[in-house]
């Protein structure tokens, strides 16, 4: 659940609690003021009946509607029914202003001394079903003003959170197109307002600073480490050759091994570098105008040794054959993207099968696709291809995942493109566009 929608929730529930609790003192009050006004009627009425009542000669007023009332005389002591109903709706005796309620009727009873001394007691009822009428009409009509007003503040919270919630909005946007390795970091703007959010934007852009002042030290060391193995490496290559073209075969495949691992730390070694010149921004772009087919041509044969290892054979195309695959690009770091995408293909693909490399001509655009079988081991994620160090099924001597990385960065500094995708076949597919 996300923060506005929380947030919306917790209020609409507050406001339902307070909600429910002012209806139901609403109703409580509505619900004793009704009734003590019904009592007030109910004496008004038996009061009248007391006065309009006469013992000597006896008269007594004959019920109206559906009251219902009793009379009795006291003189002397002596208690006399002056009327009595057959069915009555109430129970004696009935304390003198005690409010009786009994199913469908709500009694009253009051005394009243008339002008001869005598004392007259009445007790009065009336039906009580108009009164819990209006009370159940009244109690319905507030259960579906407390859903409607709850599904109207749930609308309207959830608005206002999305209000509250944007300037949060903004600074995540802006957090999220941070990138630390920029080579001049952008700080989250700060608001103008004094308040929480201030606070956190600068507590944030502190640790920006922070983290920044990491990375740049870390990559300075891989550069500076870089820089430093390339000689002694380079010399270490260079006498292995030599002496595995003098050594006789007892140790022949002991200097090949030593120099394979060689070869293996001089380019981890020149991906760092390049890692570290990607990272803070100050690589070169020289264009020039070149042929992506000779290009290609020579990294095939450059990669030819190591895929005849695996029996693995190239297929090179042209679409169409009389074409002309000129384009203009950096030629050293077009030589490092094709390189890279071809010893990705070799080591990634099953033994004795195909890489095939296709070479597109469009109008004013060229592509360049290769693809390669997977093997059954690996399992690549496309969407997670171009991140630093991604690898998926790492392998003895198969790197540290940053060609992709490496190859994407060198191909998005010259404008161009580079994506890939799994095709129908389930062939990893390579696309370079420029």
């Amino acid at each position: 659940m996300t923060l506005r929608s929380k947030t919306a929730l917790y209020f609409s529930i507050g406001f339902l609690s307070v909600w429910i609790v002012v209806t139901l003192l609403f109703f409580s009050t509505f619900k004793n003021t009704l009734f003590n006004a019904f009592d007030d009627q109910m004496r008004e009425k038996a009061l009248i009946i007391a006065q309009k009542t006469n013992i000597y000669p006896r008269m007594i007023p004959i019920p109206q509607g559906d009251e219902l009332f009793a009379i009795f005389s006291t003189s002397y002591n002596d208690i006399d029914t002056l009327f009595l109903p057959q069915d009555l709706p109430f129970d004696f005796p009935i304390s003198v202003g005690e409010i009786r309620q009994s199913p469908g009727w709500r009694s009253v009873r009051i005394e009243y001394e008339t002008d001869d001394q005598n004392l007259l007691e009445v007790v009065y009822a009336l039906p009580t079903e108009g009164i819990y009428n209006k009370l159940n009409t009244l109690r319905n009509f507030l259960i579906m003003m407390l859903i409607f007003c709850f599904l109207l503040t749930v609308l309207i919270s959830y608005w206002l959170a999305s209000k509250l919630l944007k300037p949060i909005k903004q600074v995540i946007h802006s957090a999220n197109a941070i990138s630390l390795y920029q080579h001049n970091l952008q700080l989250l703007p700060e608001q103008n307002s004094e308040s929480e959010l201030k606070e956190l934007v600068k507590s944030f852009n502190r640790m920006l600073l922070r983290i920044k002042e990491q990375a740049d030290k870390q990559t300075a060391f891989f550069a500076s480490a870089s820089h430093e193995l390339r000689t002694p490496l380079t010399i270490m290559l260079t006498s292995l050759q030599v002496l595995s073209d003098k050594t006789d075969k007892l140790n022949y495949n002991l200097y090949s091994e030593l120099l394979k691992q060689v070869q293996s730390l001089i380019k981890m070694t020149n991906e760092f570098l390049l890692m570290s010149e990607l990272r803070i921004g100050n690589m070169q772009v020289v264009k020039s105008q070149l042929n992506l087919s000779e290009i290609i041509s020579e990294q095939v044969a450059f990669y030819k040794s190591k895929a005849d290892e695996k029996g693995i054979r190239f297929k090179v195309l042209y679409e169409p054959m009389e074409a002309n695959f000129d384009a203009q690009a950096d030629e050293q770091k077009l030589q490092i993207i094709f390189s890279n995408l071809l010893d990705n293909a070799i080591k990634y693909s099953p033994d004795k099968s195909i890489v095939e490399i296709c070479l597109h001509r469009a109008e004013n655009t060229c592509k360049v696709y290769i693809r390669n079988q997977i093997r059954s081991d690996i399992r690549p994620k496309i969407s997670e291809l171009k991140k630093e160090f991604y690898h998926s099924k790492p392998q003895h001597t198969e790197g540290f995942g940053l060609g992709i990385w490496i190859a994407d960065q060198l191909a998005q500094i010259q404008g161009f493109s580079l994506c890939f995708s799994i095709d129908e076949r389930g062939y990893f597919v390579a696309t370079f566009t420029c």
